[in-house]
């Protein structure tokens, strides 16, 4: 028999007086009970605004549907219009998630989730299993980004010139500048700051969200360095290409990294030799 689920959050008397986010739930439970019907379909995710309460008149309906069959599938997929709300539908095959490796946008997507529909009571299970984050998964996350900032000339400010962790960080930090180039060295900032608030989920043990979502909410991780939430909206709005601004731009990025560094080798224990671990890590630089 079919295992219908109202609500993971306990039904609708518990949503907030927000009659946008009323209606959104009202769809997705609408279009969970006609979709429940077809026996391909074993379970159906609220993700997103349905999930966090987060809803505003930009907010699409986004649902994830496990089915036995993609094959089989005959529901719509991607975006479409029902009762003039847009709403994205993505199919995931319940038998190939179980051997699969979410990503991190993956992880962060279902970590707030509300359940609609679950057929056998296998759902829920699957999704707490893959959107596990552990240390290790961390680990891995925090010495790559750590290593793609140092080949960019950004590293720990107190590593660098140095000989430490068993690489020699030799790159300048303001590289660009001394090559006669201030708009490259501005781009790279840049980049370079999205790297960062990567790192900063890592080293909360957290998932990366996408790209549209990231910046808007690493100020509300756990743990972030002294001084960031003064000095972060000003980094993203200086576009200045003062060569002066841009290094004092570099020296806050830096001292972000030595923070970060430090805190996850408190939490975390990064190894001793970390060019050696980065080397190692076969699913970013292949089989050693």
């Amino acid at each position: 028999m079919a295992n219908f689920i109202q609500m993971k959050t306990g039904g609708f008397a518990d949503i907030p007086n927000n009659d946008l986010l009323k209606r959104h739930r009202l769809i997705a439970s609408d279009l969970a009970r006609k979709w429940s019907r077809t026996e391909n379909v074993l379970g159906i995710v609220g993700l997103g605004g349905l999930a966090t309460g987060t809803v505003d008149e930009f907010s699409d309906i986004d649902l994830a549907l496990f089915v036995q069959s993609i094959r089989k599938n005959r529901i719509r997929t991607g975006e479409s219009s029902y009762d003039g709300f847009d709403v994205e539908v993505l199919v995931f095959e319940y038998e190939h998630e179980f051997g699969s490796t979410w990503s991190d946008v993956q992880q962060e997507a279902f970590s707030k989730h509300i359940l609609l529909f679950d057929r056998h009571g296998r759902i829920a299970g699957l999704i707490a299993a893959k959107t596990k984050y552990n240390k290790s998964r961390a680990r891995r996350r925090i010495i790559d980004i750590i290593f793609q900032l140092a080949w960019l000339g950004i590293a720990d400010a107190r590593y660098q010139g140095k000989l430490r962790r068993g690489y020699h960080w030799s790159l300048p930090p303001d590289l660009m500048l001394r090559r006669g180039d201030a708009v490259a060295a501005a781009a790279n900032l840049n980049y370079c700051l999205d790297l960062i608030v990567q790192l900063l989920f890592a080293v909360n043990c957290s998932p990366v969200p996408d790209v549209k979502w990231r910046f808007h909410r690493v100020t509300n991780l756990p743990w972030l360095p002294k001084q960031f939430q003064a000095t972060y909206p000003a980094f993203i709005i200086n576009a200045s290409l003062d060569s002066n601004e841009l290094r004092r731009r570099i020296d806050i990025i830096t001292d972000w990294v030595h923070q970060s560094r430090e805190h996850a080798d408190r939490i975390i224990r990064l190894p001793a030799d970390l060019y050696a671990a980065v080397l190692g890590q076969s699913e970013l630089y292949g089989a050693r």
